[in-house]
């Protein structure tokens, strides 16, 4: 849009800019009616670099490859530097390279792979280079991995909600095809590496404790992409992924990403109505065909009681936190594994008591009995209970004495009693039962039920200890109520112990057995609760004080070991060592 000079033939701007001139606007018409040009030029090519010898000379360079004209005519030799266009045209170029052109997944972040791999000192063909690409391993492999989810991470608390027979079929005949199924896959997997890395360090693989824990986390990181770029489908599989994810990012110590996505399970599981059961017909006496099976409605409830313990969990007690209650869930009890494998329909128990099923037409209420009742049963009622000691330390000031006989700490009490009382011997922590569970694949599960009960134990008798727990409204304690004082305290000195000894035990079976994400800050509070009552309630002097502080430094010490077993798979617990 420069002004023409209208000078005949070519005016002088055309001629400057070595252009095709059409001259003024009546010339123009005619040229482009006729088809020819007024003076046709080959068009000028423009460069971004000079030659280096034409800008040694400080002449102008036509910059045409491989030499220029200057160049060509005096048959002398045209060099330009490697990068012949400035930084911010690569830039362009390489930015529009990447919106336009369809690239492969396992392509797109290729370089970062390599970075990452090289920073952990792992070689692009190495022989685990593979645990830190974003691309799934090979099919056997990928077998191989959920096999090690399903033996150490599926049995805790309630993360057995997945049927291992579907989801290994499925897998083999691939057909975990949609985007919620991929993400359960990416996420199972991300968890499985980790007890695979981790048994590769203990056989002498050469490989260092940040690349176990880093081991997968490309794949967790493809797992949250998926669920977060399509969280409106809300779908079983999605959940399961969510949920398998949430415990993912507590056990990598992020703990913000952890509890939004608490969140997310709590809504998801609204919206899916797994709080309530398909049908009043369970053991399908008269059930229509096309209705779910035995084993979908088992992972519906199991996905329900999960959702209930994570929720629970970041709720902490706090009534604004919480999203699901109780009281809303009108399912039965998880059935015992070994049900759930076979696909067999089963009448459990709910959650306050074995007859309160008013869901269950009366042909069907078997008669109250806990073998059907597996260890995940067993593990919600202590967290019921546990819930509701954390709601009894919100309105201490408010609450009836303890030591009254109808008061509520009293009714716990006495429920938590009940509950240890109820557990079978099978699921109670013995020499039996250690090697029982282990030969099941449920030792991880078995221990952390028996440290999650001893923690709740010393968690209702925190009312001795109110400096160690920050209690707010102090309880105050009469003269004649001193030795119910004591008491607690010491119930609470004694089941933080009983939770080394627990520890020191399963660490005997391997460090894969320490495999609860709850694990690490569970010990560190039992370790504080044994150093503060030490501190402050044990004397020196007597023979009786200098045995209590030898086993209790062996007990720390235990836990401590316990602490650095478990740093493999999860990097804060170092962090929790005395």
């Amino acid at each position: 849009q420069v002004k023409c000079d209208k000078r005949p033939g070519r005016c002088m701007q055309c001629e400057r800019l070595q252009l095709d001139c059409f001259g003024s606007s009546e010339e123009a018409v005619e040229s482009l009616v006729n088809g020819r040009s007024s003076a046709r030029v080959e068009k000028r090519t423009r460069t971004y670099r000079s030659c280096n010898q034409c800008r040694s000379s400080k002449l102008k360079c036509s910059g045409e490859r491989p030499k220029c004209r200057r160049c060509a005519a005096r048959s002398i030799a045209c060099v330009y530097d490697t990068d012949s266009a400035p930084a911010w045209i690569r830039s362009i170029e390489q930015s529009t390279r990447r919106n336009n052109e369809p690239r492969e997944e396992s392509t797109m972040s290729a370089e970062a792979e390599n970075s990452e791999s090289n920073d952990l000192g792992i070689r692009e063909d190495g022989l685990y280079s593979w645990l830190f690409s974003r691309a799934l391993p090979s099919v056997p492999l990928r077998r191989r991995l959920a096999e090690q989810y399903f033996n150490h991470h599926h049995p805790l608390r309630c993360f057995g909600f997945i049927h291992k027979p579907s989801f290994m079929q499925r897998l083999d005949e691939d057909k975990l095809s949609s985007k919620a199924e991929l993400a359960l896959l990416y996420i199972v997997c991300a968890i499985g590496v980790k007890f695979y890395a981790l048994h590769a360090r203990q056989d002498q693989y050469q490989l260092s404790l940040k690349q176990v824990q880093l081991a997968g986390s490309q794949w967790a990181k493809q797992a949250t992409s998926m669920i977060l770029g399509d969280y409106g489908n809300i779908s079983i599989e999605n959940l399961m992924a969510t949920l398998l994810l949430h415990d993912y990012e507590i056990g990598s110590g992020n703990h913000a990403q952890a509890f939004l996505l608490s969140a997310l399970t709590a809504r998801m599981a609204s919206a899916l109505q797994i709080n309530l059961e398909y049908s009043t017909d369970i053991l399908y006496v008269g059930e229509s065909r096309g209705a779910p099976s035995a084993v979908e409605r088992e992972e519906r409830r199991r996905l329900m009681w999960a959702c209930y313990d994570i929720d629970t969990w970041n709720g902490s007690g706090v009534e604004q936190l919480t999203l699901l209650n109780e009281t809303d869930i009108k399912i039965q009890l998880p059935c015992n594994s070994r049900d759930f494998l076979h696909g067999r329909p089963t009448i459990t128990q709910n959650l306050q008591s074995p007859q309160d099923l008013e869901f269950i037409t009366p042909v069907s209420m078997p008669i109250a009995s806990s073998e059907s009742l597996g260890i995940i049963a067993h593990y919600i009622r202590l967290v019921a209970i546990w819930k509701r000691i954390l709601r009894y330390f919100k309105h201490l000031d408010e609450a009836a004495a303890p030591w009254l006989p109808d008061s509520e700490f009293s009714n716990i009490e006495s429920d938590l009693r009940r509950w240890k009382n109820d557990l079978p011997e099978s699921l109670q922590w013995n020499a039996s039962s250690i090697y029982i569970r282990r030969e099941s694949s449920q030792l991880g599960a078995l221990l952390v039920l028996n440290c999650i009960y001893h923690q709740t134990v010393y968690d209702l008798y925190r009312i001795g200890l109110p400096e160690l727990f920050n209690i707010r409204e102090h309880l105050h304690f009469p003269l004649e109520q001193k030795e119910y004082q004591e008491r607690a305290r010491l119930e609470c000195f004694n089941n933080a112990q009983q939770i080394a000894v627990i520890l020191s035990t399963a660490l005997q079976h391997g460090a894969d057995v320490l495999a609860d994400t709850k694990l690490p800050s569970l010990t560190y509070n039992a370790n504080r609760v044994m150093l503060y009552y030490l501190a402050r309630y044990i004397s020196p002097n007597s023979q009786e004080s200098q045995r209590i502080l030898a086993e209790t430094v062996k007990h720390i010490k235990g836990n401590n070991e316990a602490l650095r077993a478990m740093s493999p798979l999860f990097p804060l617990a170092l962090a929790l060592v005395w």
